[in-house]
């Protein structure tokens, strides 16, 4: 139903409608909308998650001190998580990225 409404839209609006509403139309759907959307999307995301691992790495570290539950490579390890989770949003942060889109 939407694809109808969305498809009337734009061939009203090539008959002699506003070429704005059309112009609106295509850019809110273009796949590169789509791609830019998701890669904030995805940051936040990514945001999050290494939160959540300085927030372990804390606590395991507590642990390893005070109770000696975990062990020195199992910290190390851990700690590990959070270099990579930095170099993948490094690679998000790019404002440069090749973006290919197949289909129609």
């Amino acid at each position: 139903m939407a694809a109808y409404i969305n498809r009337a839209m734009i061939q009203s609006s090539m008959i002699g409608g506003d070429s704005q509403l059309r112009s609106d139309v295509r850019n809110d759907n273009s796949p590169l909308q789509i791609f830019v959307k998701a890669k904030k999307r995805i940051n936040d995301i990514f945001m999050d998650i290494e939160k959540y691992v300085e927030e372990t790495v804390e606590f395991m570290t507590s642990f390893q001190n005070d109770q000696n539950i975990v062990t020195v490579e199992e910290a190390i390890k851990v700690k590990a998580y959070i270099d990579k989770i930095r170099a993948i949003k490094d690679v998000l942060k790019r404002d440069h990225m090749k973006v290919a889109f197949f289909g129609r």
